[in-house]
């Protein structure tokens, strides 16, 4: 499960013995940020997360970024 902020998308995980754990949290250029407008999205062992007109992705095997590209 993943939370956007004004400025980061946070990644939690869950168990039922400990409850929420926070596992990432993926700073957001504020230029991109436009006011928390964030989305996020996985596939396979990747999040891209959305933010203004730029898409980055990160690995979710130890989320760093992998690419970017700005959306015209």
């Amino acid at each position: 499960i993943a939370f956007p902020t004004e400025s980061q998308y946070l990644i939690y995980t869950y168990s039922d013995k400990t409850g929420f754990s926070k596992i990432a949290e993926i700073s957001i250029d504020p230029q991109y940020s436009y006011l928390g407008n964030i989305r996020g999205l996985y596939i396979d062992n990747y999040i891209y997360v959305m933010s203004g007109d730029r898409m980055t992705s990160y690995s979710m095997s130890n989320y760093e970024m992998t690419g970017s590209i700005t959306i015209n």
